[in-house]
């Protein structure tokens, strides 16, 4: 068995602080979600550049994404020739409360 020294200091999950809306929803919940969907691309598994979150869970949690993980996962898609996600339409999902 062989094993890998990780060393520096890894980015956190690629979210904007929740802080705000912490106390509207369950972010054990939400993060079980992203791990189940987001897809990993590279060697680089600290960076979150290497971090594809799905059009799915942005849509279920549009007030916890940024454009910084658009533009992230747009990255990878339009690598892959996917339709691109477009950020507006993600923001227009946040209801009222959760703002």
């Amino acid at each position: 068995m062989s094993s890998t020294l990780i060393t520096g200091s890894p980015d956190p999950p690629p979210l904007p602080s929740p802080r705000s809306t912490a106390d509207k929803f369950n972010l054990g919940i939400a993060l079980h979600q992203m791990f189940a969907e987001f897809k990993m691309h590279g060697s680089d598994v600290l960076s979150s550049d290497s971090w594809e979150i799905g059009r799915a869970w942005m849509q279920l949690y549009p007030f916890l994404v940024d454009r910084r993980i658009v533009e992230t996962a747009n990255h990878w898609r339009a690598q892959r020739g996917d339709e691109l996600i477009d950020f507006d339409e993600i923001q227009r999902l946040i209801k009222p409360e959760m703002q």
